[in-house]
């Protein structure tokens, strides 16, 4: 099957045109340009923020733990 995953292909785009050009800066246009280590970081702080800082998403999960742990009485 062929690829279909955009960043993927752009991806694969930009390293063909860096070996035939030589341009070692051309990059795909989809590319943040993070290390993994930042990825990482950012997916981790981004939910911990929301959680802080909205007092809806905090009141939900907040709900939603309580109503978790009551055991079902069937």
């Amino acid at each position: 099957m062929r690829e279909s995953y955009a960043y993927v292909i752009l991806e694969r785009k930009a390293q063909r045109l860096r070996k035939e050009t030589g341009n070692v800066h051309l990059r795909s246009m989809l590319d943040t340009g993070r290390s993994p280590k930042e990825h990482f970081r950012v997916s981790i702080v981004r939910p911990i923020r929301m959680l802080v800082l909205s007092p809806m998403v905090f009141t939900m999960s907040l709900f939603m733990a309580t109503v978790s742990s009551y055991p079902c009485i069937c």
